[in-house]
């Protein structure tokens, strides 16, 4: 992190324009990643140019990461790209990053594409992408004599908190608790009230979670949930509002493996969260065009043959698992 974070400040001094990425259809980790980031640049770099790129695709959580004014074309000339929580070109969120002049690269998945990047910081050993940037912004802390505050570590402990399962997932290790006890000390920061923002549900959330578990198929350890296409109008939820039940699926001791696929009207395919409490399940998901962790994946599918496809992998990967 030394070596690299000192590269990392050469590239923010020398470029007045920077630009920073998440992936698509967004989780806690790549919001709170990008928003952290943003915040703290913002602050420490007043008279910088600095934006946020995006799909327009922020309706989970909205009233907590408000939306940003998306960069045009043409800003991103000349411009510095910083892509967070972002494993492959195809996931990147605004595909003008390629117009910008530099890219770079902080992830924690699986490494499968470098998408240009001339900068990089990789490390899948890490439990989220949002731990990595704390480390960063908290040694350009100390030798730079900058300011981090409760927003900005708001951001990061959701990010944290949400790709760890609420620090359930093997990922957590000795680092991830190393950051949290420092991410406590920040004045102002108050953990129970990120709590309290991802553990209240609305009553229509909690109608459509017993929908899920009223309907999801379950057979020797696989569990799977297909949406009907006219589901999230039934309950009045957004396809992105309603893609982040997928843990609901994995309460079951019985469940190994879970596939969630929600069926998005406007852009008419399949959004698919795969999950897995032991087996490896992301080469599967790069099969189908997706990707992410070993045990946690998403993948986007148009037809419902390919999706019946990617089903029956699965089961058979289950299968296996059982022998």
């Amino acid at each position: 992190m030394e070596k690299f974070s000192n590269n990392f400040l050469e590239k923010i001094k020398k470029y007045q324009k920077i630009i920073i990425h998440r992936h698509k259809s967004p989780d806690g980790d790549a919001l709170g990643s990008q928003y952290g980031l943003f915040t703290f640049l913002k602050i420490n770099f007043p008279t910088k140019k600095i934006m946020l790129a995006h799909e327009d695709d922020l309706n989970w959580l909205a009233n907590f990461f408000k939306k940003e004014k998306n960069p045009s074309e043409d800003y991103f000339k000349d411009a510095l790209i910083i892509i967070c929580d972002t494993a492959n070109k195809e996931r990147i969120a605004n595909i003008n990053y390629q117009l910008g002049e530099e890219i770079i690269k902080i992830d924690h998945h699986p490494e499968t594409d470098n998408y240009g990047a001339k900068l990089k910081y990789v490390d899948q050993n890490r439990s989220s992408c949002s731990e990595i940037i704390f480390d960063l912004i908290d040694t350009l802390k100390e030798k730079q004599n900058l300011k981090i505050n409760a927003k900005i570590v708001n951001y990061l402990f959701l990010g944290i908190l949400t790709d760890t399962g609420r620090f359930a997932y093997p990922s957590v290790n000795s680092d991830t608790f190393r950051v949290l006890a420092k991410i406590y000390q920040i004045k102002g920061f108050n953990a129970k009230d990120i709590y309290k923002l991802l553990n209240t549900f609305t009553e229509k959330d909690l109608k459509y979670r017993a929908y899920v578990i009223n309907h999801y198929k379950q057979k020797d350890g696989f569990a799977s949930f297909i949406s009907k296409k006219n589901l999230s109008k039934k309950f009045n939820l957004s396809s992105d509002e309603i893609t982040h039940f997928v843990s609901t699926l994995m309460i079951s001791k019985n469940t190994n493996i879970a596939l969630y696929a929600i069926y998005d009207r406007k852009e008419k395919i399949f959004r698919i969260s795969l999950r897995s409490k032991e087996v490896a399940i992301n080469k599967i998901a790069e099969k189908y065009g997706g990707g992410g962790h070993k045990l946690a994946s998403g993948v986007k599918i148009k037809d419902k043959k390919d999706l019946l496809s990617l089903v029956k992998e699965l089961e058979s990967l289950n299968r296996d698992l059982r022998r």
